[in-house]
């Protein structure tokens, strides 16, 4: 199974008013994921987030977009609402 997605996130008015758009695309692949992952550190969380973002913008509105989310710290919200779309929802359990 292909871990790549098409992501669309439709924003609020309040949101669309912020960025200047009223939808994001993304193209999230699981190198792109594992990357970012991987990329994260206890003292760097921000940067790549956003580097991921802009990365996985599928056109130059979003990418726009993403950075101008950056400008206003709204990076690891968006970083967030994409993850939601793009990791399978699971739930696990530890046997003890």
């Amino acid at each position: 199974m292909s871990r790549d997605r098409n992501i669309t996130l439709e924003l609020d008015p309040e949101a669309q008013e912020l960025l200047g758009i009223e939808e994001m695309n993304f193209k999230v692949t699981l190198i792109m994921y594992n990357d970012c992952v991987n990329g994260i550190q206890p003292s760097s969380k921000v940067a790549p987030m956003h580097n991921f973002l802009v990365r996985c913008s599928a056109d130059d509105e979003t990418k726009a977009a993403v950075k101008k989310a950056y400008q206003e710290a709204l990076t690891t919200d968006l970083f967030g609402l994409v993850m939601e779309e793009y990791k399978p929802k699971v739930d696990f359990a530890v046997k003890k």
